[in-house]
């Protein structure tokens, strides 16, 4: 009975000896926890937890926590651990607890046996561990499992005015992922966060981002700002492109050189800056133009009302100030010279009126006085001279500013009076507007009103005399718009009646008649303007003919 016993433990132990992994028979069982004791020498501070040993040395000043520790919780109910580190074929490694900073707790697998990496499991690797044992994992001893480490995408929110571009879009736990923008033109990165990753603020022109990979997809996130100046150069006081305006542009000048040009005022003692803007590419070196071996500081030199010019193409009289190299555009050199503003000076001790003028110009530059005479007087003459005393010609008040300060002066006279007399109009049976005009005095009377008469009457003009009778109508002395009168002065209108012969301011059988007694014999008074009834220039009886019909008709023209 005994034997039988026997026996049957016997085929047991076999039976568990077969179904155990050949790394575990190595161990001969699952390893017990067992204490060690650090070497003597300086304690280490570690915190709390497992490490993984062997590949840099085999005591706990060998460890380094954010290179060895296994961070929990890769599931909490299993007690799993894990840790991403690189292996390398044939190393020999175990894992150990660190308690205390000085005591080595129970090591993995234990006693003299350790992991050996094989060709399969070297490389970048996730490692899982359990305190416990796990027959699932019998290939390392039932306590780690080697894998490669999990690989998770990057996406992105692609906004509107630009897109974003990575170096990769897959990547494992703990690898880096650069993020380019590239912005639609006038616009630049201002914000780059993700769905996992803390967000990015980065400035304009540092243009990318990076981010650590963790363990779960990623998706991109981009906030675009539009710039509010175009590219150039700008004088400023800072280097925030939204606080540029357009006012503190450098304008092109027409000039072989490429020079740009901006006007300012420059306050001693304040700092003088420079800030280039690129958004042709879509993005923006806002940094400022300065040479670390200049004092930027404006002296009384610099101070004033002054034209700053700008080249990047080296120039006699022109500072190198600034030597920059950007990946977009290349290297270049910015060139500086100040060009002055001259002072205007006007004569403080003009008389009987006052003339002002701009406190300074530039070389070149048209410059236009305002000249104010004072009540009964008027500009007689008006001077420019400068510094060496020579005179500027000026035209129409105003003047070129030559290459030095200059000094202008004006002499006034009493005004001649202009006196006025009125040119009354005597229309006579007609009507006229205005009835008077007022002229001056010894010049020409201008634009003269022309009247109006009811009953066919045509007006023959204003003379200085009245027409007593139709008979003397348009004769005497004609006042036009040439006219030159000293006096007040009445003029007339003169009148005729087409077709009235004999004058009697009427046209009717009487002034036919009349008419043709006068073609036969000349011994009859007419009125010599009504007789070309035709206007054909001759008197005749056609001319007869032509008023009787009118007369008896009105079924024709007369003149």
């Amino acid at each position: 009975m005994n034997g039988k016993r026997l026996l049957a433990s016997l085929l047991t132990v076999l039976l568990l000896l077969a179904l155990l992994p050949a790394a575990a028979l190595a161990e001969e069982s699952a390893p017990a926890e067992t204490e060690a004791v650090l070497p003597p020498g300086q304690p280490k501070t570690l915190n709390y937890g497992y490490y993984l040993i062997g590949r840099y040395g085999w005591t706990v000043d060998d460890l380094v926590e954010s290179r060895d520790m296994f961070q929990q919780n890769y599931s909490a109910a299993t007690e799993e651990y894990k840790l991403s580190t690189t292996l390398e074929e044939g190393q020999q490694i175990k894992v150990v607890l660190v308690s205390n900073s000085t005591q080595l707790g129970p090591w993995y697998p234990s006693g003299d046996f350790n992991y050996t990496v094989d060709a399969a499991h070297a490389g970048t690797k996730i490692i899982y561990f359990r305190p416990t044992y796990n027959a699932d994992w019998a290939e390392f001893g039932g306590y780690i499992y080697i894998t490669d480490p999990p690989v998770y995408h990057v996406y992105f929110n692609q906004p509107a005015h630009g897109y974003l571009a990575a170096d990769k879009t897959e990547a494992t736990e703990g690898e880096t992922v650069n993020i380019t923008p590239h912005p639609d033109p006038g616009y630049y990165p201002n914000t780059i966060k993700s769905n996992d990753w803390p967000p990015q603020f980065i400035n304009p022109d540092a243009y990318h981002a990076s981010f650590t990979m963790p363990a779960n997809d990623v998706t991109v996130y981009m906030m675009w700002d539009q710039f509010v100046v175009e590219s150039g150069f700008y004088y400023s006081v800072g280097i925030n492109v939204q606080e540029l305006s357009p006012e503190q542009k450098f304008q092109e000048e027409n000039s072989p050189f490429g020079e740009y040009v901006y006007e300012a005022v420059l306050e001693e003692g304040d700092y003088f800056s420079l800030t280039r803007i690129f958004t042709e590419q879509g993005w923006s070196h806002n940094g400022i133009l300065r040479d670390p071996d200049m004092d930027w500081t404006i002296t009384p030199e610099m101070a004033g009302h002054v034209k700053i010019y700008l080249t990047e193409t080296e120039r006699e009289g022109y500072t190198k100030i600034f030597e920059y190299s950007q990946w977009t555009t290349g290297s270049s050199d910015v060139w500086m010279t100040l060009e002055r503003a001259l002072p205007i000076t006007v004569d403080p001790n003009i008389a009987h009126g006052t003339v002002s003028a701009p406190a300074d110009a530039f070389k070149d530059e048209s410059v236009t006085l305002t000249v104010t005479p004072a009540e009964g007087y008027e500009l007689d003459t008006l001077t420019v001279v400068d510094e060496e005393g020579l005179e500027i010609s000026v035209e129409g008040n105003s003047f070129t500013m030559p290459d030095m300060p200059v000094t202008v002066t004006a002499a006034f006279k009493p005004a001649e009076v202009e006196q006025t007399v009125t040119l009354s109009f005597d229309a006579g049976e007609g009507t006229v507007e205005p009835a008077t005009k007022e002229v001056n005095a010894g010049e020409a009377i201008g634009e003269l009103p022309v009247p109006t008469r009811e009953g066919g009457w045509e007006f023959l003009g204003w003379y200085t005399t009245p027409a007593e009778t139709a008979f003397n109508a348009g004769q005497g002395t004609q006042v036009t718009a040439e006219t030159i009168i000293e006096d007040d002065t009445t003029v007339y209108a003169h009148w005729r009646l087409p077709g009235d012969v004999n004058g009697d301011g009427k046209v009717n059988l009487i002034d036919a008649q009349q008419l043709m007694r006068y073609v036969k014999y000349h011994d009859v008074t007419v009125v010599e303007a009504n007789l070309d009834i035709t206007g054909d220039g001759n008197v005749n009886l056609i001319d007869a003919q032509q008023l009787m019909r009118y007369a008896k008709y009105h079924d024709v023209e007369i003149h």
